[in-house]
């Protein structure tokens, strides 16, 4: 067959074409990513999370892999692979979040990837999980030294293991989250929002947090405003639709949560001025050009009851029960509630 070397290099013209044009594992998973993080889906979309999660934490084996065998030598391989990390450790936090809170089952996800060996308890396969988080962060801020969203994700990710671990977190977990927030305040002071969200609210470090809330807020009407220097931060965006919304309501809770405990103290005065924080703050969302987003968000009727318990403090009293211990304190604080149900 003298067409033989011809029919060979049309095949092998065919096969890298075919290669080149295949569509990249990661940006296929990324366009599912955010769909993915709504634990207050559908049974169906629930029941695929394993699966999808299994092969995201497969792309992270596989780059961690490469970084320990010398590869990843060229920048935006490096940036690539850390940010594949930094989804896998994400969604695998969320993951175990949503066994814990039993909205998934742990049986599930273990069944598409194990992190513990298959002799090992629930209990140890958490904290597995936990530790793999650990792991994620820890080499992608290798990988993305500039990234310092990282090092607030990293002291979270520590917590949660000691969470899992021991049924308690350590001051030195929050306080690295507290310190995590100077060098990129637009975001990791909204982690440290996430990791106070169950501590008391009379506590020294809680009273740091509120310092560092208050400070924002107050830079943001000076030419030193965070949010003008890292607008992609503190607005809404293709990924995050209601960026704003859920990080504004997360604002305003730290100030009335404060003022809920400051007149259960008798400190009205302190009290009033964080209710007025918060009221701010909530306000915020219902400006003309947030309204429309506002009324879209899923999670609005968190706002309601907010609303009326700033309204109690100004009026010398508190509502009962506490904030954080009604049915829709949490919604704001989900993955989803910022990147759409």
């Amino acid at each position: 067959m003298k067409n033989l070397p011809l029919i060979l290099a049309a095949i092998a013209l065919s096969l890298s074409t075919a290669h080149a044009q295949a569509p990249d594992d990661f940006a296929v998973l990324q366009r599912q990513y955010f769909s993915m993080l709504n634990l207050r889906a559908d049974a169906k979309r629930l029941a695929a999370i394993p699966a999808f999660s299994a092969k995201l934490t497969a792309l992270a084996e596989a780059e961690k892999a490469k970084f320990a065998s010398g590869g990843l030598s060229k920048p935006e391989e490096r940036e690539r692979a850390g940010l594949i990390l930094i989804y896998d450790a994400l969604l695998t936090v969320n993951n175990t979040n949503g066994a814990l809170q039993g909205t998934l089952k742990l049986s599930d996800l273990r069944a598409a990837h194990a992190f513990g060996p298959s002799s090992a308890s629930d209990h140890e396969e958490a904290v597995a999980r936990a530790q793999h988080v650990i792991e994620d962060d820890e080499l992608a801020a290798k990988l993305r030294p500039e990234d310092h969203r990282i090092e607030s994700w990293l002291a979270a990710a520590k917590l949660g293991k000691e969470r899992i671990q021991a049924g308690e977190i350590t001051q030195q977990a929050l306080i690295d989250s507290l310190d995590a927030i100077p060098v990129r305040p637009t975001f990791n002071l909204w982690t440290s929002f996430l990791l106070f969200k169950d501590q008391p609210a009379d506590t020294i470090l809680f009273v740091r947090l509120v310092g560092e809330a208050k400070g924002f807020v107050d830079k943001m009407k000076t030419a030193d405003n965070p949010c003008a220097k890292r607008p992609e931060d503190c607005g809404n965006g293709p990924k995050a639709p209601y960026n704003l919304q859920a990080s504004v309501t997360e604002l305003g809770d730290v100030f009335l949560r404060r003022a809920e405990t400051l007149v259960q103290a008798g400190d009205v005065p302190h009290a009033l001025e964080m209710a007025g924080y918060a009221k701010g703050s909530y306000a915020t969302l219902d400006k003309p050009e947030h309204a429309a987003d506002t009324k879209a968000w899923p999670d609005a009727i968190a706002l309601v009851d907010r609303l009326a318990r700033v309204e109690a403090i100004q009026q010398r009293r508190v509502a009962k029960p506490l904030l954080a211990r009604t049915d829709n304190y949490r919604r704001p604080y989900e993955c989803a509630s910022c990147h759409g149900r």
